[in-house]
């Protein structure tokens, strides 16, 4: 090897060094981005397989604070009872706080999986958690800031074979609570389940009704969430959550344990009667 070969080599090392190494810094960057704002922490978990199991819902949740981990009284929910991790795209058995969605508390979600397996409606439950708290209809619609990542969980459930069965809708609160225009919302729910639908997730959409956090319910937009349910398209009432007393909140807006088993008991009703029908 002559001198000169040497010395291009050693011009050109820098430069090969950061195409080697590019790819890994933006996969750093990339899984810190759509991390925000969420737990994400699976040194406590137990990975498992996804599995591909006939009798199987794959329940993916998003919204706002009251279907994240914000509730008081962590729950551990049975084996048959999943939690994929739309960061990694693993699963994990599933015990508050669950992973993919914000807070470090309890959740209805395990409650929920626990009932659809003990009551037999389901063999296997693998929720898929994306919810953030105080988040609004607009970040969630196309061009919000939370809108990509139904992207991302759209394509980690394709490369485990994973069709999502249910899809629940739960968020209000700071919309009911900001003063948002109920056409606002109704418009941005319909870009939302447009999007949903060119994702190919074509399972019924459960809408909530929720604008209850620390005052009154907001009847304009608990008027448009109820008015949202069409066949038709695929979408359908969900429970009523505004109905879930003070009692059952501890801090006014967000649920204690027995709150939060009331809320997975309504879920389960608003699922299965759809489900008989």
């Amino acid at each position: 090897m002559t001198w000169l070969r040497i010395l291009t080599i050693y011009l050109l090392l820098p430069f090969i060094a950061v195409a080697v190494a590019a790819p890994f810094i933006y996969q750093e960057i990339e899984l810190e981005r759509i991390s925000q704002r969420v737990f994400h922490d699976t040194r406590a978990k137990s990975k498992v397989d996804c599995g591909k199991d006939i009798n199987t819902a794959v329940i993916l949740v998003f919204g706002q604070s009251n279907s994240t981990n914000e509730g008081e009284g962590r729950y551990k929910a049975n084996s048959n009872v999943l939690n994929f991790n739309y960061i990694d795209g693993n699963c994990y058995l599933a015990h508050d706080p669950l992973l993919g969605t914000s807070g470090i508390g309890g959740s209805f979600l395990s409650r929920l999986g626990d009932s659809l397996v003990a009551r037999g409606k389901f063999k296997r439950v693998i929720l898929v958690p994306l919810s953030v708290g105080a988040s609004y209809i607009r970040d969630w619609a196309p061009k919000g800031n939370l809108h990509e990542r139904l992207y991302v969980v759209a394509e980690n459930l394709r490369q485990k074979a994973l069709s999502v069965s249910h899809v629940l809708f739960h968020l209000g609160e700071a919309d009911a609570g900001a003063g948002t225009a109920p056409e606002e919302y109704r418009r941005q729910f319909h870009a939302i389940v447009t999007n949903l639908r060119q994702l190919k997730f074509r399972a019924p959409i459960y809408v909530a009704i929720a604008t209850r956090c620390g005052g009154p319910s907001n009847e304009d937009i608990r008027a448009i969430q109820m008015s949202v349910s069409d066949p038709f398209l695929g979408i359908y009432p969900g429970p009523d959550t505004d109905k879930i007393g003070m009692d059952m909140r501890f801090d006014g807006c967000h649920m204690n344990a027995a709150g939060l088993d009331r809320h997975a008991e309504m879920w389960f009703e608003a699922i299965t009667v759809r489900q008989a029908e």
